[in-house]
């Protein structure tokens, strides 16, 4: 299933943030459809995940909870996707 991810950074974490993210492997079982990206200047960002198992979003985006708040969304696609 594929997944709209998107976060809002709480400020006052920021340093700490940036250290867990160069820590941060993703797992195995992530496929990114949309690579994370940060909005430039905001505390914001957004990325487009298909899993298999939901639980590995938790595994995934658990490692930073302490210093985000998350939306996961379900989506799927609007329209064919041409070949």
């Amino acid at each position: 299933m594929k997944f709209l991810i998107e976060w809002h950074t709480k400020p006052k974490h920021r340093e700490k943030l940036n250290n867990l993210i160069e820590k941060w492997k993703p797992p195995d079982e992530f496929k990114f459809l949309i690579p994370p990206y940060h909005v430039v200047g905001g505390h914001r960002g957004m990325a487009v995940i298909e899993v298999d198992d939901v639980e590995i979003l938790q595994k995934g985006l658990g490692f930073f909870m302490d210093f985000a708040d998350f939306v996961v969304t379900p989506i799927r696609p609007l329209l064919p996707v041409p070949k």
